[in-house]
């Protein structure tokens, strides 16, 4: 609280005090003149009652005499009136009822005035006729008092008021110039000095002067360190000053900092210099250590000690030069271990394997490199999607390395395949390891909002030792052969080889078109195009069939090249969904088309992918009553339940289905009729060739499908004689290059 407040506050108490003291006398003083004005004038209303009631008693008219005393009660404001007679009986007695007041009880308490009374006796000729007695009303009288009061209140808090407004005014003017010295003085302790003006009264000019120079040359010095200060604490090191006993005298913030977080951090420096006894000769000492701080983080330090002592006050110092290099040496690390794994999973890239193996392979030491591949991986990625599909990955890295031995090498290819590097194992030894590894990968289960996901794998392996005349690259190579090998029988398959994989040029070309298969179906480069079917009712196209092609590298290829790679690898299946998909997207787009597509006996044989389409199926309940569904007859015969199952759950969405290749299998009529299918397309090689025995079965197959009221469509129709021929016969239908060849859908619109 400032002085001015405080002198202020003092007088403006003096001055309440008198002010009351004032008020309560003032307030005292009147009220005992009006107790006596009361008195006063109530004596003379005794009197003159008197002289009023003094005939009628003597005559003895008491009704008058009541009049009498009624009409003085009323006018005076008295509170009580008695009259007796000359035996003192009471003739007369009025009071007034007690009056409510807004007077606050405390008032008339401080006040307690005793209500003014008088007494006559009422005698004529020195008979007594009677008594007279009254007394005022004491509520009107304290009102008056009240309200004097509150106006002289009013008239108090105003005085007050104005000479507080003025107390505080002179002691502002008369205490500036200490207020101001006060206030450059806190400016000062706060590094921001500001001179005062001198222009004050005489007894304030010296102190202020004396400030001001105080304030300057305080000033220039405060500059002078802080840009002394400023270098130090700047640096990007921390600085600390010991004495020769090893005290710390001064550190920077960031040495506070770095002492904050290893405790033991003076102790390091004070044994530094201890063991080191050039330090203490004066020499220059640079190392590098480690140390833990809190919450056992360790930190990797430089530390330069210079031994020319600093001298101040006659006392000498070492200087301490401390730079925390954890972060450094961390991101080394870091970018030695990135540049050596993989980013994904964690285990090594193809890189550090490769190095790791070459070690390998120059110790002569024997060993077995294991390609696994996981089988159908995309279609998780293709069902739940990519960010799963990495989960998962990193989930099977894990597991992978908890069922390897320590000191064997995992690594990560990219995708869905993986490396092994088994050390010191024999051929059979190796063979064991690898038939666990199929084992135990289909057994491990990752959990994704409620679904179990699993995948089974393929491994490819080659035995070496100090014998095999393959580099690490080379042998990576033929590993990738064994793994096609192993794909090629079956998946979930085994193919180890000691040394070398033989025949290797025919399996690089198995895997040249599996990759290209591969990388077709991820970026979707399996493209529909359509070959019409016409109706013989009218000669009006009816439908069209989606047949595959490979457009990859600016170059289409026909179903004929790839399909029976993608059957040997088991890739149909995901070729089966990937045009299954561009048909709807192409029924989505031209809402009165009705488009086939075909299903491959894989497909139809794998629970995973069945379910997989049934959900395409059903997230385009919209689309499937213009989406037919191609089966082979061959396919239907090997597995009638499953077919007709399928069959089964596919039209609950809406689809119709197809029975491709009809008449060169042995499928019963039993089976037929269970299967309830929409179409028979009758095999082209019933057409190829129009001798009598083909015309026969032609018309025997028309015949079967009319009595089950299914229509037909001929297969190969390239010539205006065969289809003379299938009108004749009576088939419904014809597909062939005749009729039209496969186009794109965009050649189609277009015409």
């Amino acid at each position: 609280m400032s002085l001015r407040v405080r002198l202020s506050l003092l007088i403006s108490g003096i001055l309440l005090v008198m002010l009351a003291s004032i008020l309560y006398i003032a307030t005292y003083h009147q009220s005992r003149e009006a107790i006596q004005e009361q008195q006063l004038l109530l004596n003379t209303t005794a009197v003159t009652l008197r002289e009023a009631l003094t005939a009628p008693l003597i005559t003895s008219s008491y009704a008058q005499t009541r009049i009498i005393c009624q009409k003085v009660f009323s006018a005076s404001h008295l509170s009580r009136l008695t009259l007796t007679d000359y035996r003192r009986h009471p003739l007369v007695k009025l009071a007034t009822p007690p009056e409510t007041t807004t007077v606050p009880h405390w008032f008339r308490q401080w006040l307690a005035i005793l209500p003014p009374a008088a007494t006559v006796t009422i005698t004529a000729g020195g008979v007594d006729y009677g008594n007279l007695a009254i007394k005022s009303n004491t509520t009107t009288l304290y009102q008056r008092l009240w309200r004097l009061t509150m106006r002289m209140t009013l008239l108090v808090l105003a005085v007050y008021i104005i000479l507080s407004l003025s107390v505080w005014r002179i002691l502002g003017q008369g205490l500036r110039p200490l207020q101001r010295l006060r206030l450059a003085a806190d400016h000062l302790a706060h590094g921001a000095y500001q001179a005062i003006d001198e222009k004050v009264a005489e007894e304030f000019k010296q102190p202020v002067h004396a400030f001001n120079h105080m304030g300057k040359e305080i000033t220039r010095l405060i500059s002078e360190l802080e840009i002394s200060a400023q270098a130090i604490e700047s640096l990007s090191e921390g600085v600390l000053f010991l004495r020769r006993d090893l005290r710390i005298k001064y550190a920077n913030p960031l040495a506070q900092r770095m002492a904050g977080n290893i405790p033991e951090l003076p102790a390091l420096i004070a044994q530094i210099i201890t063991q080191h006894d050039e330090v203490r000769d004066g020499e220059t000492l640079h190392i590098a250590t480690e140390t833990e701080g809190k919450d056992r983080i360790h930190y990797t330090l430089d530390i330069l000690i210079n031994g020319l002592f600093m001298r101040h006050d006659d006392e000498a110092y070492y200087v301490v030069v401390i730079r925390d290099i954890t972060e450094e040496r961390q991101r080394t690390a870091q970018l030695a271990w990135e540049a050596a794994h993989d980013t994904l999973t964690g285990a090594l890239n193809r890189q550090e394997f490769t190095r790791l193996l070459n070690q390998h392979l120059e110790s002569g030491q024997p060993g077995i490199v294991l390609s696994i591949d996981l089988d159908h991986f995309k279609r998780i990625n293709d069902r739940y999607g990519h960010s799963v599909g990495d989960q998962f990955l990193k989930y099977l890295t894990l597991e992978l390395y908890n069922m390897i031995v320590p000191g064997d090498r995992l690594a990560h290819f990219g995708g869905d395949e993986f490396l092994l590097l088994l050390k010191n194992r024999s051929l059979e030894e190796g063979r064991a390891e690898a038939e666990r590894l199929l084992r135990h990968i289909p057994a491990i289960h990752f959990s994704h909002h409620g679904d179990t996901l699993h995948v089974t794998c393929s491994i490819g392996g080659i035995y070496f030792d100090h014998e095999t005349q393959l580099s690490a690259e080379m042998l990576i190579s033929h590993t990738d052969a064994t793994l096609f090998e192993a794909k090629r029988r079956g998946r979930n398959r085994l193919a180890l080889f000691a040394h070398a994989m033989p025949d290797i040029d025919r399996y690089r070309k198995d895997a040249e078109w599996m990759e290209r298969i591969s990388t077709a179906i991820t970026h979707k480069a399996i493209v529909p195009v359509l070959q019409p079917i016409l109706r013989l009712a009218d000669d009006a196209i009816s439908h069209y069939e989606a047949l595959a092609r490979l457009w990859l590298d600016n170059t289409l290829s026909d179903s004929g090249e790839f399909v029976p790679y993608a059957e040997r690898f088991g890739l149909i299946g995901e070729i089966d969904i990937a045009m299954l998909e561009a048909v709807l997207e192409m029924l989505a787009h031209h809402p009165t088309w009705i488009i086939s597509s075909n299903l491959s006996g894989y497909t139809l044989s794998n629970t995973t992918l069945k379910n997989h389409i049934c959900d395409i199926l059903e997230a385009n309940a919209t689309l499937t009553s213009r989406l037919i569904l191609e089966i082979t007859e061959s396919t239907a015969i090997d597995e009638p339940n499953d077919a007709k199952r399928f069959i089964g759950r596919a039209r609950q969405f809406g689809c119709h289905f197809a029975l491709d290749d009809f008449g060169v299998g042995y499928s019963s009529l039993q089976t037929l009729t269970q299967l309830d299918v929409d179409y028979l397309k009758i095999d082209g090689s019933l057409l190829r060739s129009m001798h009598s025995e083909n015309k026969e079965l032609l018309y025997a197959v028309q015949g079967l499908a009319d009595a089950l009221q299914i229509p037909t469509v001929a297969e190969f129709v390239d010539t205006e004689e065969k289809l003379e021929q299938i009108r004749r016969v009576g088939i419904n239908y014809a597909q062939g290059y005749l009729i039209g060849k496969p186009q794109p859908i965009e050649k189609w619109l277009s015409e």
